[in-house]
């Protein structure tokens, strides 16, 4: 079993991670040891009691929600677990206005994803809310089948920006 572990909540970002990993490292994600667990929407805070019992360093990558007590929560429970010496870190987007991992990772890639899906026929309706883009609102509709879509693309996979917040765990869970 993996000494590092990273929780993403769905298969989106399951797809991703290896992506991201390897853009920032020059190497797998296999070759490093780390293991993905998409949680498919179970919260994660069942997969951190479970941590801190086998102190495995985990790195959980969630959805901020559009709510800024989660993010709020968020940044208390990462100092309680550094006062703790818990190897646990919880990552969001502080944008509140990028809710969901791909709203983050569409406003960092707008301009190479610019003619992404621009010709789809999707409706640039999202849950009541209009959308400014066919790519995004590809993306949030079709979450799985894009992220496959994106990374299959060679030449735009090559392009693509890492969401800084993803980043910036990825990078805490490597030290």
């Amino acid at each position: 079993m993996s000494n590092k572990v990273i929780l993403v909540e769905g298969a989106t970002e399951y797809i991703y991670i290896p992506e991201f990993y390897r853009k920032i490292f020059s190497k797998s994600i296999d070759e490093s040891g780390i293991h993905v667990i998409s949680m498919s929407g179970i919260k994660y805070k069942n997969y951190v009691e479970i941590a801190k019992q086998i102190s495995k360093k985990m790195l959980v990558i969630t959805d901020n929600d559009g709510n800024q007590n989660r993010i709020d929560n968020i940044y208390t429970s990462n100092k309680q677990f550094e006062e703790n010496s818990q190897k646990i870190f919880i990552k969001c987007d502080e944008d509140i206005n990028k809710f969901t991992f791909e709203v983050s990772f569409y406003k960092e890639n707008e301009k190479n994803l610019m003619d992404f899906k621009k010709d789809s026929k999707v409706t640039l309706k999202y849950k009541e809310k209009y959308l400014d883009s066919k790519a995004l609102a590809y993306m949030l509709k079709n979450k799985t089948e894009s992220a496959i879509e994106i990374c299959n693309d060679i030449e735009l996979s090559d392009k693509i920006i890492v969401p800084n917040y993803i980043k910036e765990g990825l990078e805490w869970l490597e030290k």
